[in-house]
């Protein structure tokens, strides 16, 4: 991607944002479609997700939000960042109705199962790195 690339890249995903917020969700996933068309970011995604979630569009969101979630896997994201985007889809399956695919999506989240009785469940190292200064 070359530098004009980028800066058009950023605009419209500082303009999904922005049009986010002010509950503008039909023209997100217009400007979300333009954007992936220049590159995959796991926040155009989880934008798209949110504002078809508010548009009563649960599948895309699901979608949208799996796209999310294997782009933050891929990029090898922080924990919180991983957290979000299984919180999110988690949510967008529990509007769904679709509970036995929300409890399954909770299941595959081990490394932050606090509750475990399996120790190795929890990393510890990387939490504390994460929460230490």
């Amino acid at each position: 991607m070359d530098l004009k690339q980028a800066i058009k890249l950023q605009e419209l995903k500082d303009l999904m944002v922005k049009n986010l917020i002010h509950g503008n969700h039909e023209f997100v996933l217009d400007i979300g479609f333009h954007a992936l068309k220049i590159s995959e970011d796991w926040q155009i995604y989880r934008d798209m997700g949110c504002s078809s979630l508010r548009l009563e569009k649960y599948k895309d969101a699901i979608d949208f939000f799996k796209q999310q979630l294997k782009l933050v896997a891929k990029k090898d994201a922080g924990v919180l960042q991983q957290l979000w985007a299984y919180m999110n889809l988690v949510n967008a399956q529990y509007h769904d109705k679709d509970y036995k695919a929300a409890m399954k999506t909770s299941r595959k989240l081990k490394i932050f199962n606090l509750n475990s009785e399996n120790v190795q469940d929890v990393q510890l190292e990387m939490l504390q790195a994460r929460f230490s200064m």
